[in-house]
């Protein structure tokens, strides 16, 4: 899979988080969230097979979260 990178992301409100990354032509990408960044495993897909490039959390966590795309072939 060719290297992409996140393009933009921030919170939109309260609830509402969004993200937006360059094309890695071609494939089918997953969002996930986790709250504890030194905890791997608890990383969790909130969207389902995605072929765009941007996806919106409406239902983020009010405190911090941390997010990754993966892409898949």
């Amino acid at each position: 899979v060719p290297n992409f990178a996140i393009t933009q992301y921030g919170r939109v409100n309260a609830t509402t988080f969004q993200l937006s990354w360059a094309s890695a032509g071609g494939v089918t990408y997953r969002v996930q969230r986790s709250t504890d960044l030194g905890n791997p495993a608890g990383f969790s897909d909130i969207s389902v097979d995605l072929t765009g490039t941007s996806f919106t959390d409406t239902n983020a966590p009010a405190g911090a979260a941390y997010y990754r795309v993966i892409a898949k072939p």
